[in-house]
């Protein structure tokens, strides 16, 4: 009798478990299936251009570093380095339904920077297969706010010789001025 008992407890503590469990469980797959439904979309360089050219509420987000976004960026891009997007949201729509246009350099850090949109429950996330390479290869228009550092260096150079005459000029002005004092009239 006492092996039944035991058996009975065991069988009862079993079903207890199970049915603290099973909420839980149920749960996760619930959440980990609106992960796969909630996801972003690849698309080619070319879906990214005719979006870009269709669709005026979309926003495009550059997700590399200030260094490369200054050689060139898509026109109207928002940088924002993909490291930073999780402490910079407010530089992010404030609508979640905004379509987003994500892309970095060759396509890898823009696949991270997806997935941390979607984690902050954007919907209507794109992601550019290739990157900006391909973008420039495929011959789209792109700006540049790159500075070319041998023009600043001739630049520079010219104001130290304006400068440099200038100062010489004011020094031969000086010594006439002076020698002018000394002569007697």
């Amino acid at each position: 009798m006492s092996v039944k008992k035991s058996q009975k407890k065991s069988s009862l503590c079993s079903l207890v478990i199970l049915l603290l469990i099973s909420p839980y469980s149920s749960a996760n797959e619930l959440e980990t299936q609106a992960k796969t439904i909630n996801s972003y979309n690849d698309i080619s360089v070319s879906e990214a251009y005719n979006l870009i050219d269709n669709m005026s509420s979309l926003y495009i987000l550059d997700v590399r570093t200030k260094e490369e976004y200054a050689i060139g960026h898509i026109t109207y891009a928002h940088l924002i380095p993909h490291e930073e997007i999780a402490f910079r949201q407010n530089k992010l729509p404030e609508n979640k339904t905004q379509p987003l246009l994500v892309y970095c350099r060759s396509g890898s850090r823009s696949v991270i920077a997806s997935n941390s949109l979607i984690d902050l429950n954007y919907t209507l996330v794109y992601n550019m297969l290739e990157g900006f390479n391909a973008w420039k290869n495929a011959g789209y228009s792109y700006e540049s706010s790159f500075i070319d550092p041998t023009e600043d260096l001739i630049k520079l150079l010219l104001i130290i010789t304006i400068i440099g005459i200038s100062m010489v000029s004011v020094v031969i002005i000086v010594k006439e001025l002076i020698k002018r004092r000394q002569i007697p009239q």
